[in-house]
């Protein structure tokens, strides 16, 4: 590595876009979780039965609940991936580098072996 990364200096607009992304989040996924116990819950069937309304409402507000959680949850650790983001670039950037270097090394080595494999040799008469 050539030199350290500065760490980004700290601002109250940083703080406010991650509350942001937090909210969003959440919200996401707490509405599809919903929408998902409602898809679940909801029989066109038992449209007229009574109590079916009520039925579905609860499952709909436990599967936001839950939702909720999950998106508490998957928001932290998206943010701490940003956070964190920068210095850990940085350290594994080359480290990438050099394995995908490698790595294509070694399938052009194989594209080079099965292209001598299959090519044809000019025949003599």
């Amino acid at each position: 590595m050539s030199e350290t990364i500065p760490p980004a200096p700290f601002s109250w607009s940083t703080v406010l876009q991650g509350l942001k992304i937090f909210i969003v989040i959440v919200v996401f996924l707490a509405a599809q979780q919903g929408v998902q116990a409602f898809m679940n819950t909801f029989d066109l069937t038992k449209l007229m039965v009574a109590g079916e309304l009520l039925k579905v409402l609860s499952a709909a507000a436990m599967g936001v609940a839950f939702g909720s959680i999950q998106g508490t949850l998957r928001a932290i650790q998206i943010l701490m991936v940003i956070w964190a983001g920068p210095t850990l670039w940085g350290y594994l950037g080359p480290i990438l580098a050099t394995a995908a270097a490698m790595a294509n090394a070694a399938a052009a080595a194989v594209v080079r072996t099965v292209r001598g494999i299959f090519r044809k040799e000019p025949t003599s008469s």
